[in-house]
């Protein structure tokens, strides 16, 4: 899966180190960001599935 984001230097090394990144929520400038996060979330969950699915019933 690619994702895009914009970090600085130091964030896109610790990515490459680690493969992970979270963001300290309390320094956000956002601060309705949980609910149209999880919204974002959720839809990515169910196309994830959806590809997935489709993938291992074109397998068979």
């Amino acid at each position: 899966m690619i994702l895009w984001t914009i970090q600085p230097e130091e964030i896109f090394e610790l990515i490459e180190r680690t493969g992970v990144y979270r963001c300290d929520g309390r320094k956000m400038g956002m601060r309705d960001y949980r609910e149209r996060y999880s919204w974002l979330a959720d839809n990515m969950l169910l196309r994830i599935r959806k590809v997935t699915m489709f993938k291992t019933e074109d397998k068979r």
